[in-house]
């Protein structure tokens, strides 16, 4: 006759590892980032792949990007001659770098090639 041991016929379950746990969380929770990322990327392509979507993105950028002072209203051109800074800049074409057309050394109060740059 055999005897029967019921807590020996039952499977038992381990107990839960926090840290295992833990870092499970952790880890399901690192691919957000990468997707947002992918997403960006690819509709920025899908954007600036079409002529049309980049000229309409670029118009609106362009503004953002004067304002904050990343590109200039009006790029020198050829015949430019500003009395000084003050009409270089109401024509949008300062900062004048030198061999730009435009640029003469009376107007970089510096002497470090950037003629009418703003130092505020």
């Amino acid at each position: 006759m055999t005897k029967h041991y019921p807590e020996h016929s039952r499977k038992r379950r381990p107990r839960p590892n926090p840290i295992r746990q833990q870092r499970r969380n952790e880890e399901s929770g690192s691919w957000w980032p990468i997707l947002l990322l992918a997403a960006v990327i690819g509709a920025g392509a899908g954007i600036l792949s079409n002529p049309t979507g980049a000229s309409a993105w670029l118009a609106k950028a362009r503004p953002v990007a004067v304002s904050v002072g990343l590109t200039r209203v009006r790029e020198p051109q050829s015949g430019d001659y500003w009395a000084g800074c003050n009409d270089a800049r109401a024509a949008g074409t300062a900062p004048i770098y030198a061999g730009e057309p435009g640029y003469r050394s009376d107007m970089d109060g510096d002497s470090d090639g950037i003629a009418c740059e703003s130092h505020g």
